[in-house]
Order: C-alpha cells, then sequence, then structure tokens
C-alpha cells in the first residue's frame, strides 16, 4: 500500500504586518491569525477575532465600477443611488468572489488560508531587522494557539535559522495548546484583563480561570519566556483595586515580567468597515500618561520589570518548559 502524503499545514492569516516596535523584542514582523475565543468590545484587531473569512468596505474608496455586483450571486452587495451597499447578513465565506474582484480596496477580504512555507518565506525578507535589532517574528491575533500546529510549524522554521519568536495570546486556550507550541516559542506575551473572574467574564465573555492556570503554569516552568500585559481599559480596570489584585496575583505566581497597555481607539474605523457598527468604546479615552507610569512605578514596587526579557541570553528553545511537561 502506498504511503499517504500528509496534507501541508495551512493557516487562516488575517494580515502580515512589517517593522513592528511594541510586541515584543526588537523590531518584528506580526503574523495575525483569526479566531478568538474571547469577545472584549475594545479589540483593536476586530478583522481577527472570527475563524472565518470576512469583508471589509471602505466606501471612500469606491468608485462605482459594478465589478462586484456582476459577481455578487446572493445581493450581497446592491446599487442604491450609485452608492454600493453592503448586505452583510447575505455573506457567505465561502464565496467572496465578488469582493475579491474589487480593483480599487473598497471591498478587501480578511482572511487568507496560507501554508506554513509561504508565511516564513515572509518572514525572511525583514532577516536583517532582526539581527541588528534583536527582533524576530510575532504570532498576533485574535487568538493565535487556535492555530497552534500553524504556529508551531512557523516557529519550528524560525527556530532553525535562529529568529526570535513570539506569541500574543489571552492563555484563554487548554494548557495542552500551550504545550504544542512551547519548544519552538521563545516568548509567551499573555494578556490578563483581570484576575477577578467576574469582572473577566463581564468584559471578554469568558472565564479567566484557564488564563491564570496558564500564566502560573508557565511562570513556574520558565518566568525568563513569560511577558505579561493588561490592557488598560478606563472604568473597567484601572481603579487601584484592580491593579493591586492583579499584582498579588501575579507576584505569587512568580511572573517577572510585567507591564500595562494604555487603551487606544487606532482600530475603531474598522468596526465600521467590517461590522457596519460604531466601535462601542467610541467615547472613551486613552489614559494620561503620567497616571500609565503612576501603575508601572507600583508594578516595580513589587519587583517586576516592565521590558520584554533580553533575547541576548544563551537559550535552548524549550528546554525548560518541555522538562516541566515530561514531569507533569
Amino acid at each position: 500500500m502506498p504511503s499517504r502524503i500528509s496534507e501541508p499545514i495551512t493557516g487562516l492569516v488575517s494580515n502580515i504586518q512589517r517593522f513592528s516596535l511594541h510586541d515584543g523584542p526588537g523590531i518584528r514582523t506580526l503574523v495575525f491569525l483569526k479566531g478568538c475565543p474571547l469577545a472584549c468590545r475594545w479589540c483593536s484587531n476586530p478583522e481577527s477575532t472570527r475563524g472565518f473569512r470576512e469583508v471589509m468596505y471602505f466606501p471612500n474608496k469606491c468608485i462605482g465600477c459594478g465589478a462586484c455586483l456582476e459577481l455578487a450571486r446572493r445581493g450581497e452587495v446592491e446599487a442604491d443611488g450609485g452608492i454600493v451597499r453592503v448586505h452583510r447578513e447575505r455573506i457567505r465565506p465561502s464565496e467572496l468572489q465578488w469582493a475579491e474582484a474589487c480593483i480599487t480596496g473598497a471591498l478587501v477580504v480578511v482572511g487568507q488560508k496560507r501554508g506554513a512555507d509561504e508565511v516564513f518565506d515572509e518572514i525572511l525578507k525583514d532577516l536583517p531587522f532582526y539581527e541588528q535589532s534583536g527582533g524576530g517574528v510575532t504570532f498576533s491575533g485574535g487568538e493565535p494557539l487556535l492555530q497552534a500546529a500553524f504556529v508551531d510549524a512557523v516557529a519550528s522554521k524560525c527556530r532553525e535559522r535562529g529568529i526570535h519568536t513570539a506569541v500574543e495570546t489571552s492563555c484563554a486556550v487548554p494548557q495542552s495548546t500551550l504545550t504544542r507550541a512551547a519548544s519552538n516559542v521563545d516568548l509567551f506575551i499573555c494578556t490578563l484583563l483581570s484576575s477577578d473572574d467576574g469582572l473577566h467574564r463581564r468584559y471578554t465573555g469568558g472565564s479567566n480561570v484557564e488564563v491564570l492556570g496558564n500564566i502560573r503554569w508557565l511562570a513556574s516552568r520558565d518566568p525568563e519566556r513569560l511577558f505579561v500585559r493588561t490592557p488598560l481599559i478606563p472604568g473597567v480596570n484601572m481603579d487601584e483595586q484592580s491593579i493591586r489584585h492583579n499584582l498579588r496575583f501575579l507576584a505569587d505566581a512568580g511572573v517577572r515580567y510585567y507591564d500595562v497597555l494604555p487603551f487606544h481607539r487606532l482600530g475603531a474605523p474598522k468596526y465600521l468597515a467590517l461590522l457596519g457598527e460604531t466601535y462601542p468604546y467610541a467615547s472613551t479615552h486613552a489614559p494620561a500618561d503620567d497616571a500609565v507610569e503612576v501603575i508601572r512605578d507600583v508594578i516595580r514596587e513589587f519587583g517586576m520589570l516592565t521590558e520584554y526579557p533580553s533575547v541576548s541570553r544563551t537559550y535552548i528553545p524549550g528546554a525548560a518548559i518541555t522538562e516541566g511537561m515530561r514531569n507533569g
């Protein structure tokens, strides 16, 4: 019987962004993957939260050429007084030829199935920047670990070339998912909205039980490979009680690297383009710089560092965590 040929590993990628300076040490290439188990209403990447292909519409770029109208079989788009209107309830992820026909960027399909080799080739284009800055690639989303096999496949190729790898994760995934990616990921950048389960459920739609358990697990295996961040959302988790509650948990868990991520509204235009809705936090303002620095001072009082771990140390990828996995 002939041997079975394995299928190439693919991922549903929403975007690849170059020259990022805030998503890990050094200059990074960001690979955004689609799908997330949580529903944070302030999310700056709503195009990456749902695990299927979607369409964004920017009417100011439409020239009325009609290419999309000719291919829309289900009435996904219609002309109304010379203006193209999108009927989102009629869109099917598997039938987006009408949107792909747009040549002006008015209609943008978000979510492309891409092979691990193809994405790795894109990452290699920025190799000189990694070498000069100590940077690398960061997998983001959405929740990239919902596509753990794909992350592991690309990260493995990066490891062979000495490219630093990081994953931005909600940690709202089974521990087994973390272990699948652990051997080829150099840094886990974990998001912690709140260590209070009730508050976490109220604002993300999900429990923090897995989140807290995974942060403890990662910190106990190799704290040098864990960086925790809390998005500071005014009116949600910026009060002193919430901040100190988080800090007590993190200190007890053995976390060494922790910072806060001030709220911003950079993703607001995407909500109208993707969902036809106004950004839920459109009237919320970013916290003042001095207020953020006060919180960082408190973090340092708890003995934690607010910078990313150095990547210049001698490191055998996966050794500490895989040993911990073998020991349960």
